[in-house]
Formats: C-alpha cells, sequence, structure tokens
C-alpha cells in the first residue's frame, strides 16, 4: 500500500473521527504502520475492528477523485499542511485540495459572517475583504451565501488570492450557486 492509499484508508475508518485518526498517527508514527501494526497491537476492539475493515467504497470514491488533474491531498506530514491547523488536537488527517497549495500557509484573515446580511453588510464584507487581499493578506472564508460570498468576491476583485473552507468536501460545491465562484477561487 502506497503512503496517499494509507492515508485515505486512515480518514476512511468507520467511527473513527480527527482525534482518534491523531492518536494512531502519533502512537505508531504513519498510517501504513496503523495499518500494518494495529492487529498485533493492544488497541481496544473498536479501533482494531475499525482498522481492519476501513470503508472501501469510499477509499476508492477517493483515489478516483485523486486522478483527476488538479486534485490532490495534503496531509499532516507535507509542508504545505497549515501549521496553526495542526496545532489542534481534531486537526484533519487530510486536506483534500484545488488550486495553489502555497496559500495554505501564508498569511491569513477568516471573514464568515450571517448568510442573510444587509446590503451594507455584504458590502462591508466586500470591501474589507478587497482591502485585505490588496496589502497581501488571503482571505479565508467558507463559500456560503452572504458574507462569505462576499468576502471571496472581494478578494478576487483586488486581485488577490482566497481561499474556500469546504464543510462538503471539494468534489461538492454546497451552495451549488457558488459553483462559478468556486472555479474563479481555484483559476486565482
Amino acid at each position: 500500500m502506497d503512503s496517499t492509499e494509507a492515508w485515505v484508508k486512515l480518514i476512511h475508518l468507520p467511527g473513527i473521527g480527527a482525534v482518534q485518526q491523531n492518536r494512531l498517527l502519533e502512537r505508531f508514527g504513519s498510517p501504513e504502520a496503523i495499518f500494518s501494526e494495529a492487529s498485533q497491537s493492544d488497541l481496544n476492539e473498536k479501533l482494531k475492528a475499525a482498522v481492519q475493515n476501513p470503508q472501501q467504497q469510499r477509499i476508492d470514491e477517493t483515489l478516483r477523485w485523486l486522478e483527476i488533474d488538479g486534485n490532490a491531498i495534503v496531509t499532516q506530514q507535507s509542508p504545505h499542511y497549515p501549521k496553526q491547523l495542526k496545532l489542534l488536537s481534531d486537526a484533519p488527517a487530510l486536506l483534500f485540495t484545488l488550486g495553489d497549495l502555497q496559500l495554505l500557509n501564508t498569511p491569513q484573515i477568516a471573514i464568515v459572517g450571517s448568510r442573510n446580511p444587509s446590503r451594507i453588510g455584504a458590502e462591508t464584507a466586500s470591501d474589507f475583504a478587497h482591502y485585505f487581499a490588496s496589502v497581501g493578506l488571503t482571505v479565508t472564508s467558507g463559500l456560503a451565501l452572504g458574507v462569505d460570498t462576499a468576502s471571496h468576491e472581494g478578494a478576487l476583485k483586488a486581485g488577490g488570492s482566497t481561499i474556500a473552507v469546504l464543510g462538503t468536501g471539494p468534489d461538492r460545491v454546497y451552495p451549488a450557486s457558488n459553483r462559478n465562484l468556486a472555479h474563479q477561487i481555484v483559476a486565482q
């Protein structure tokens, strides 16, 4: 099993979240070691069962997604993995990415807010994002409607960089009405 496949298997262990994945990584040192050594270890039965029975259909779907040009994963061992994110106990084992990986460790500002802002609220978010992007900060938001959308658009209008953090994964843009915006973010 190659390293990429092992990382993908790690995130598709049934019933095992980010905190437990990080504990396994800390204990065994790598995803490959988890899968080769866990069955002979003193792990509890639930963890052993999960390691021995990863969700193969989801693993296969993820590996197919990775075959598409431009799609990539960033593991915690990658120099691209955001340093501040890695400090969290529930940091994701890996990130699914599209676009410029260098942006993940640039100085950033997060702008998030209402999905139903007033007109002035949306304009203010866009103006702030435009300014921050114009002075070299990467604007990070969630691609949701409202303030998030306005923030991404403001950063793009400034010719700056913006990162969209998605809860759905990069294969499904939500809301669908922001699909074009997502493509603009990746392109810029």
